[in-house]
Parts: structure tokens; sequence; C-alpha cells
């Protein structure tokens, strides 16, 4: 599961990643935070599949705060297991 949380620091953003277990808690397994203030990072998050074909779902963080202004959202891809950044 993925949580937004665009507002977070002077709106500098974070998203919280929760993978599951046997077990519940309320404990993030990974945590990212924008660049910068400004950026809401988190504004918008979503399942995205499998993008880069690894066997792993995705899922994709929006930022559209981020200067200068991408033509396209600015995302960031997370794999539940690592996690590489794209733009």
């Amino acid at each position: 599961m993925i949580v937004g949380a665009h507002v977070y620091s002077s709106n500098t953003g974070r998203a919280y990643a929760y993978f599951g277990s046997s077990s519940m808690n309320n404990a993030a397994d990974m945590t990212l935070t924008g660049e910068g203030t400004g950026n809401y990072f988190g504004i918008s998050v979503s399942g995205a599949g499998d993008l880069n074909g690894d066997g792993y779902d995705d899922v994709i963080v929006g930022a559209y705060g981020t200067v200068p202004a991408p033509a396209v959202l600015t995302c960031i891809t997370v794999e539940l297991r690592r996690t590489i950044l794209r733009t």
C-alpha cells in the first residue's frame, strides 16, 4: 500500500509504503520525502503494475510543485523491494 502526505513539512511532501505481513502494524516500511519546500510530493499516488518487467509491482508518486514545471507529471517509481528514481 502507498499513502501520500503532500503537505508534510511546508508542502515538501512524503509518501509512505507499507508492504504488509501476517502481523499488522502501523510503521511504514519505506518513507520517501520530496526534494524541497512546495514540491507537494505525494499529491497523488497510484499502483502502476510492473512498469519495468522485473516481476514486482511498482507505484507512482506525483509531485506537481517541482521547478521547472515538467511537461508531464513528475513521478518517482518505487519497487516494493528496492527503490529507483525516474523522472
